[in-house]
């Protein structure tokens, strides 16, 4: 699976993509797109052990659909489900 992120805001966190590791600042919620469900609730899980908020969502068409979207945050995405 391949995933991105993309963070921006004041708490510290370590970021590892296909492309490397990164350490960025966030604040707002961790977003998390994947089609796979067990996916979403594992990295839910993770990230809330860590205590970030977490938005989950099954894809990029219901992520848009969302009228409250956050202004700062974290956005994960599994770029290869379909319709990325």
């Amino acid at each position: 699976m391949q995933i991105n992120a993309a963070c921006r805001g004041w708490r510290k966190v370590a970021i590892v993509t296909t492309a490397g590791f990164t350490m960025t600042t966030i604040t707002g919620p961790v977003i998390v797109v994947d089609d796979d469900a067990a996916v979403r609730q594992s990295l839910k899980f993770a990230l809330e052990q860590e205590g970030f908020e977490v938005r989950l969502y099954e894809d990029g068409a219901q992520l848009l659909a969302d009228g409250a979207l956050p202004l700062t945050g974290c956005l994960v995405v599994d770029l290869t489900m379909p319709g990325m």
